[in-house]
């Protein structure tokens, strides 16, 4: 019964998304190659997922808890689409072919999160300084002097920010994707085999001897 208990403990939603995405991460070295259109937009939501899991509205209130729940979902179906209409997102030509309705909806719930789950991780400073940024990307126009610019309508700042390989799946997300999240995931688990311990111990058996 305690077993039973303790496998429960551990099949909590937060574990099983890390796992899946660990898993989708390995897939990938495996597979050798995978188009950034699609290895950084289910990199981006499953990173978005395990914040949203990691840092809860409440770990009390049912309510709270449910909405962190269907904010999980909506990501999910974010990173479904883009994985479905890949050939098409892959193919256009951005900022010159329009993006379909639905593109729309989906690049705003992914930034939304965004912003949700850096308020929740990182604090309001930082998260408020991007929507100070957003906000002048929309209305700069109405700024007098140097501060005015033409603006950027919503179409293209979608555009942009989710179906490009600029904005959110720039360079430092393609680095974190590729390179940052194995770095991650290899010093855990040599951290929790108590591998870390055996090469300190390694260490001192070695050095221990001689005085700085």
């Amino acid at each position: 019964m305690a077993e039973t208990r303790g496998w429960g403990a551990r099949l909590k939603p937060l574990a099983i998304v890390a796992f899946l995405w660990s898993c989708f991460q390995l897939y990938v070295i495996f597979a050798g190659f995978m188009d950034p259109m699609i290895l950084n937009p289910v990199h981006t939501v499953f990173g978005i997922a395990v914040g949203i899991l990691a840092k809860p509205l409440s770990v009390k209130n049912r309510i709270l808890r449910g909405l962190d729940y269907v904010l999980v979902f909506l990501i999910g179906g974010v990173g479904l689409y883009m994985v479905a209409n890949f050939e098409r997102i892959s193919t256009r030509i951005p900022f010159v072919q329009a993006l379909e309705p639905m593109d729309y909806a989906v690049g705003i719930i992914l930034v939304l999160l965004l912003l949700e789950v850096c308020r929740r991780t990182v604090g309001y400073s930082l998260t408020i300084v991007v929507v100070v940024f957003v906000i002048y990307g929309f209305w700069g126009s109405n700024l007098p002097g140097l501060l005015a610019h033409r603006g950027i309508p919503l179409e293209k700042f979608i555009d942009l920010q989710a179906f490009s390989s600029g904005g959110i799946y720039g360079l430092p997300l393609g680095v974190s994707a590729e390179m940052v999240f194995y770095f991650i995931l290899f010093g855990t688990f040599l951290e929790r085999s108590g591998g870390g311990a055996l090469f300190t111990d390694l260490a001192i058996l070695v050095t221990g001897k001689f005085r700085p």
